[in-house]
């Protein structure tokens, strides 16, 4: 699901952090998003980071994991949450 949100905010131009705890499967991600996409020009507005970046940078954190990793995520970003930040939940 967070793929196709992803998908969808790139195709109408806005720029995307995929975030992760392994910047080998952010980069690994954000590979699958540019080749499903089929424009290389897409790069410019999507780029692996870690979660510590995305939540930093970003106003909107959307959080797309699985069930069994929701509670160790949020615990993982809670420090880095700010009153200004956006958190959208979904749950795969």
């Amino acid at each position: 699901m967070g793929r196709g949100l992803a998908t969808r905010w790139l195709l109408t131009g806005h720029e995307i952090m995929i975030g992760s705890r392994s910047m080998k499967k952010a980069k690994a991600t954000v590979e699958k998003l540019v080749h499903k996409v089929g424009d290389k020009n897409i790069r410019r507005s999507i780029r692996p980071t870690t979660y510590q970046e995305t939540v930093q940078y970003s106003e909107l954190v959307v959080l797309s994991v699985p069930y069994w990793a929701l509670e160790q995520t949020l615990e993982f970003i809670k420090s880095l949450v700010t009153q200004n930040h956006i958190i959208l939940l979904w749950r795969n």
